[in-house]
C-alpha cells in the first residue's frame, strides 16, 4: 500500500482513476533496479504529461568506477516521472522538486560567482533565483516587490 509507506512523511497519492502496472521481471512487489539503463528504461515507461508518474522500487542502484551505488530516488530535471525506493518517502519531496526544475544548491568558493544569477547569502551556496511568476493582472497578484494592493 503505497499511502501506508508515504504516511510517515505526511504524504499520500491520489489515484487519477487509472492504474497502471508494469510487469516486474523477477515477479516481486517492487523492482530491483540494478543498472542505469534499467532506471532510464523505467521512466521512460507510460509517460504521462499531465501528471507526475511514480515508480516505486524496492532497490536503485547501480556500477559506476568499480563500485555499487545505491540511491535514494531520482528524477530528472523538469520531468513528469520520479523514481523513489519506497522505504524512503522522506525523499519524495526531494526528487519531487527535481520534478519542478529545482536543482541542487553547491558550495563554492568565496571569490566564485554563482552561475545560476542567484546569490551567496553568506554561506557560500549559490541560491535558488527569484522568480515572480506570471506578469500581475490586478489585485493580489504576486510582483518581485510583494503584492498588488
Amino acid at each position: 500500500n503505497a499511502n501506508a509507506m508515504l504516511a510517515s512523511a505526511g504524504l499520500s497519492i491520489v489515484w487519477d482513476g487509472e492504474v497502471e502496472e508494469e510487469d516486474n521481471p523477477d515477479g516481486s512487489d517492487f523492482y530491483n533496479i540494478q543498472t542505469t539503463e534499467a532506471i532510464s528504461a523505467l521512466l521512460g515507461t507510460n509517460p504521462d504529461q499531465e501528471a507526475i508518474d511514480l515508480y516505486l522500487a524496492h532497490t536503485a542502484e547501480f556500477q559506476h568506477q568499480g563500485q555499487t551505488v545505491s540511491i535514494r530516488g531520482y528524477a530528472p530535471l523538469g520531468g513528469t516521472r520520479v523514481l523513489l525506493v519506497a522505504n524512503n518517502a522522506k525523499v519524495l519531496a526531494h526528487e519531487l522538486g527535481h520534478a519542478f526544475s529545482l536543482k541542487h544548491t553547491h558550495a563554492v568558493d568565496a571569490d566564485d560567482a554563482c552561475d545560476n544569477g542567484g546569490e551567496k547569502a553568506g554561506d557560500r551556496c549559490c541560491d535558488t533565483t527569484f522568480d515572480p511568476g506570471p506578469p500581475p493582472r490586478g489585485p493580489g497578484d504576486r510582483t518581485a516587490g510583494g503584492l498588488l494592493l
